[in-house]
């Protein structure tokens, strides 16, 4: 996770060297994991390689592979069966293709994968205010509020703060 999280941080603040590393990183655990026989971890260390290349392509302005690899990544996360001993994944691959998307000016199509992400992973707060804001660029004003108020329902924001005597 570690990996992952250098390289889409590193990605997203241009540092494409340090985002390499963290790719090429994932890379060495993953065939570490497959030679030893663990081909569920080795398949969720493949997956966030591939959102991390996917990053790292956008950042070097490789668009079209960017999203071929974010979809990819998106497909296989999606094929996989979810390991009854982890809550989940750290950055859902589906999200990371939203997010890209925004990145990229297509709201409608973000707000789609926000809305797969939603049905296979309820109430993450970063997939609902992906949903908001790509409600809110499409014009959708009525969605962008209902997403609105989930995450407020989520973060407790609608409850009334009690003041002591």
């Amino acid at each position: 996770m570690t990996h992952f999280a250098r390289a889409l941080g590193s990605a997203h603040l241009g540092r494409r060297a340090e985002a390499r590393a963290a790719v090429d990183s994932l890379a060495s655990i993953h065939a570490r994991l497959l030679a030893r026989g663990e081909s569920y971890w080795a398949e969720q260390v493949a997956i966030e390689r591939l959102g991390a290349q996917a990053w790292l392509e956008l950042a070097t302005g490789r668009r079209a592979d960017a999203l071929a690899l974010m979809r990819e990544a998106a497909a296989r996360e999606d094929a996989t069966e979810k390991s009854a001993v982890t809550p989940g994944p750290l950055a859902p691959a589906r999200e990371l293709l939203g997010d890209m998307l925004m990145e990229l000016g297509r709201p409608a199509d973000a707000l789609v994968e926000y809305r797969r992400t939603m049905a296979k992973e309820p109430n993450r707060f970063r997939t609902l205010d992906g949903a908001r804001r790509a409600a809110s660029a499409t014009g959708d004003r009525a969605a962008a509020a209902a997403y609105a108020s989930e995450i407020a329902t989520l973060t407790g924001a609608e409850a009334p703060v009690r003041r002591r005597r």
